[in-house]
């Protein structure tokens, strides 16, 4: 005998309907060959495919005029977004740039994800992410790249070293940096026929605390034909990719001089020497010129070596990164947010189930945590307290987050309200908490009566 389950009469549907934020809103699904861009709702009249190539993105933005299109959504899918975006903005689209995730759904076809696009960004539903302008998109290009060349030959770097080593050369065991000008004198000495170990040791400088003797048995090699051949090649993709940086940073300066015209700033004279911070901030074969460093900090407004454990190279990374107007970002919070320096708190029925900083390739945060490792080896610094009080609990590599997000706020705090930061108040702070913790031990003497020759047997 089977039952019937009776469907209870008050178990009516319910429906909730969202008001229309944005009523000349499209979505565009984005594609390396095409993208799907929908103005409607209607599956069959309101979906249209269009080509990635230029005439074709010509044409879909004259396809949104005619249909009256204002604000229009697309997904950050990989790289091929930004031809669009560009496009879209010349011609005064109101554009924003989802996460995936936010528009993340169970039924996957690009008529499908077009149509749920445009359906949230109507409802008001999305949210833009960070984008630069045109100067911003321009240094960011140019910074990349130059650190790309960086990267590249500093590979080039261990090669050389590789090699001398299979030559049984070991003079980069006992120079700090193969790459300084004594060892890059050595190694060209060796492409150009020089094997007598007494005329390649005279490139060494003075302060090298290796023995002279010790200096010329590690100058002694072997002298494979190969493996000589070896090095003069990675020397000349050395030398070019020190020349393509010189090219980078002479366009990042004069993108930075341009910018300085355009705003009224006059650019600072290349004749006036640095000052002893900006040498000591572009003291490097890696960093840029000190002329980068003061028009960096004309851009911003302030001087940003006044942070501490800031050089021009860091400073070049975070403002080519976020740019100098971070007011997209509501608060210092969102900003370290966004970076990937704040805890990641997840939290259930009151209780805490993880805090974890999540794990997020982030160029500015990476320069953040430079500086922040700085902080952490120098002799003095403001923030040196407060990173050995993270250190004792979470270990270096905590300390260093903690410091890079404490950073990141300072910066965020000096760029948006436009002042110079004074370390007086966490000095002021660290002497509170010592008056503080030398008044509680006064009074736990107290409360135990101990006797000078108490606390001096227990401190022994």
């Amino acid at each position: 005998m089977s039952m019937k389950k009776k469907q209870s009469k008050d178990n009516s549907e319910v429906s909730v309907t969202l008001p229309v934020v944005n009523a000349h809103a499209a979505g565009i699904d984005v594609g390396s060959r095409f993208h799907m861009v929908c103005v409607g709702q209607n599956k069959d009249k309101s979906v249209r495919e269009f080509g990635a190539t230029t005439p074709a993105l010509h044409d879909l933005c004259v396809h949104l005029q005619a249909h009256g299109i204002r604000q229009v959504a697309m997904e950050s899918t990989g790289y091929y977004w930004i031809p669009l975006y560009w496009m879209l903005q010349s011609y005064g689209f109101e554009t924003i740039v989802v996460n995936p995730s936010d528009v993340k759904k169970f039924r996957k076809t690009d008529v499908l994800d077009a149509m749920w696009i445009q359906q949230l960004h109507a409802l008001g539903l999305l949210k833009s992410s960070f984008q630069m302008d045109n100067f911003g998109e321009a240094l960011r290009t140019y910074t990349r790249r130059r650190r790309t060349i960086l990267q590249d030959r500093n590979r080039q770097m261990n090669r050389m070293h590789k090699v001398l080593v299979l030559m049984n050369i070991q003079i980069g065991v006992q120079l700090t940096d193969l790459g300084g000008a004594g060892g890059m004198d050595i190694i060209r000495d060796i492409v150009s026929g020089q094997r007598d170990p007494k005329k390649l040791v005279a490139h060494i400088r003075k302060g090298v605390k290796t023995p002279h003797e010790e200096l010329l048995k590690a100058l002694q090699g072997t002298w494979q034909p190969s493996h000589l051949f070896e090095l003069k090649q990675l020397l000349q993709s050395y030398d070019i990719a020190t020349q393509q940086i010189k090219d980078c940073d002479r366009e990042i300066e004069c993108l930075l001089e341009h910018w300085c015209t355009e705003n009224d700033i006059p650019p600072p004279d290349p004749e006036t020497p640095p000052t002893k911070s900006e040498k000591k901030a572009t003291r490097g074969k890696n960093l840029p010129p000190f002329r980068v460093t003061r028009m960096l900090n004309q851009m911003v407004g302030i001087n940003l070596l006044n942070i501490g454990g800031v050089n021009g190279g860091v400073m070049l990374d975070i403002i080519s990164e976020t740019g100098n107007d971070l007011r997209q970002f509501p608060s210092a919070n969102h900003y370290a947010s966004w970076l990937g320096l704040a805890p990641n708190t997840k939290i259930s029925g009151g209780k805490v189930l993880s805090s974890t900083t999540p794990k997020r390739t982030n160029r500015a945060a990476a320069a953040f945590k430079q500086a922040a490792n700085a902080i952490g080896r120098s002799k003095q610094h403001p923030l040196k307290p407060f990173f050995h009080a993270i250190q004792k609990r979470k270990g270096w590599n905590g300390a260093i987050g903690a410091t890079a997000r404490k950073l990141a706020v300072i910066y965020y705090k000096l760029v948006t309200e436009n002042i110079e930061f004074d370390y007086r108040p966490i000095q002021q702070s660290e002497e509170q908490k010592k008056t503080a913790a030398l008044a509680k031990i006064r009074k736990s003497i107290n409360e135990l009566n101990l006797k000078p020759e108490d606390i001096f047997i227990s401190a022994a």
